[in-house]
Order: C-alpha cells, then sequence, then structure tokens
C-alpha cells in the first residue's frame, strides 16, 4: 500500500491497542510505518524491509527503547511477522494479495497507460489500486497527509530514525533523513488527487526504471475509475485485514502494557 494507507492502518492498530506515545514517538511511528517502501532508497533490498519487522523490533527494544516505535510502525506495514502488506500484496483468503487481485480487470489500461511491456501489468497494475485507495482514506480521514508531513519535516523524528537505520541495517548517514526530506517528491501527500498521484507515478517510472512515454492523463484516468469501482470494497478488506492483524500482535506480544 502507499503512505496514507500504511499510515491510517496503523493510526487505528494504535487506538485498539492503547499505545501511550509522546510526540516524538508518534511521528517515528508514522516514519516507521512507511519505512519499508523507502529502504530501496536508503541503499537496502526492498524485501528486507518487508520482512525485517520482527528482527528490528527486538534490536530496537534491546538498543533503542525510545524508538521501539519506529520499529513497530514497520513491522505492522511488512509482511514478516504480517503486517499489511502481507494482505495487500502477498496473499489474500488464498490467492494473491488484495491489490493484485483487484488490479486484474485493468491490466491492459495500465499496460498502455504507463507504456510497461506486458508481463509488468500485474505488478504495475496493482499500485493503481494502492493509489486509488489513498484517495478513499483522504476522504476517510482528511487530516492524515498533514500528519505524514509534519512527521518527515520533524527533525528530532527524522535524526533519531537516521541514527537508528545507521546502526541497525548499516545505512550511510545521512541517507535516511534525505529520503524522509525528499518524501513529497516521491508521493503525492498535498493536493491529493488522480492527477497528482499519477505524476508521481510517472516520475517513479522514469527514474526508478528508465520509461519514457506514460501518459500522465490516462493514469490519472485509471486511478479514477478503480477508485469508483473498487473503493466500495476497501474498508471491508481493510477491517478484515485490521483483525488478523491485531490477532498477530496478540499472538506476538504486548508492545506496551497500560
Amino acid at each position: 500500500m502507499f503512505p496514507i494507507v500504511h499510515t491510517y492502518a496503523n493510526k487505528q492498530l494504535a487506538v485498539q491497542n492503547k499505545l501511550k506515545l509522546d510526540q516524538t514517538q508518534t511521528k517515528l511511528y508514522i516514519l516507521g510505518g512507511i519505512l519499508p517502501d523507502l529502504v530501496s532508497a536508503m541503499g537496502l533490498d526492498r524485501n528486507y524491509g518487508h520482512q525485517m519487522g520482527k528482527e528490528f523490533y527486538f534490536w530496537c527494544k534491546e538498543n533503542a527503547d525510545d524508538a521501539l516505535a519506529f520499529a513497530y510502525g514497520a513491522w505492522l506495514h511488512g509482511a514478516d511477522p504480517v503486517g499489511l502488506d502481507y494482505y495487500a500484496d502477498e496473499c489474500w483468503h488464498g490467492g494473491n494479495g488484495w491489490c493484485f487481485q483487484k488490479c486484474v480487470p485493468y491490466m491492459d489500461m495500465v499496460e498502455r497507460a504507463c507504456n510497461i511491456p506486458p508481463k509488468w501489468a500485474l505488478w504495475k497494475g496493482h499500485n493503481f489500486v494502492e493509489m486509488a485507495m489513498e484517495l478513499v482514506t483522504c476522504e476517510l480521514e482528511p487530516t492524515l497527509a498533514d500528519e505524514l508531513v509534519a512527521a518527515r519535516l520533524d527533525n528530532e523524528a527524522v535524526a533519531a530514525a537516521d541514527e537508528i537505520l545507521h546502526f541497525f541495517a548499516k545505512t550511510e548517514k545521512g541517507v535516511p533523513a534525505k529520503i524522509y526530506r525528499k518524501l513529497p517528491a516521491i508521493f503525492a501527500l498535498e493536493g491529493i488527487n488522480p492527477v497528482t498521484l499519477a505524476e508521481r507515478y510517472k516520475t517513479q517510472l522514469e527514474i526508478r526504471h528508465q520509461i519514457a512515454g506514460s501518459d500522465t492523463g490516462a493514469m490519472a484516468a485509471i486511478i479514477d475509475t478503480v477508485k469508483i469501482k473498487e473503493g466500495r470494497e476497501y474498508l471491508p478488506w481493510l477491517n478484515e485485514a485490521n483483525t488478523l492483524m491485531q490477532e498477530a500482535i496478540n499472538n506476538f506480544q504486548k508492545i506496551w502494557e497500560e
């Protein structure tokens, strides 16, 4: 999923589990919640970022207890232990992740709009479901994008995240902080609509994959169509995923005691 959906899902779980977080810990929880999708820009492997949750959590518990919220946020994002992206990307009701299942009717349109090889249509198509659900989530809670922006602008929280990742994952000092500050260039966080989402995606195609010729207008139209046609199923899916994640939390251990 994209950052606003992860922030929304993690916020729900924080409320359910009555997490007691001070101002900086709250910002770290938000920054951790989007970390797995940023690690490749920090010099780490994307899959590592989505599978490091348990190791990272216990490392912080032992070495950086004040920043445990950062690791907890990252865990709830990823796939091992099971977080939201396990259900969005990896497995849902015995099939592919929910986003991969929902994107199938739009694969041909995505292929043409993005100017990508046919074999990429499913992979990139699932991103259009993710972008569409950003719009639905913004309608549910309009302040979430502002909370994300505030977190990435919080110098204390960003510096703490940078230091922790340097010691835990051996990232180069200053690189995670730089990536967090560049967040609005990577994801649409202000003035979020189908066009701004499509514009960021076009940039990703050009920078990450050297693919030119994508059609911003066509991509925006697909995002809007997916939102309209699939958006009604988003909250039932998210609520069920939330229940499964809560079960994983209960089975793992209580993160904070009341």
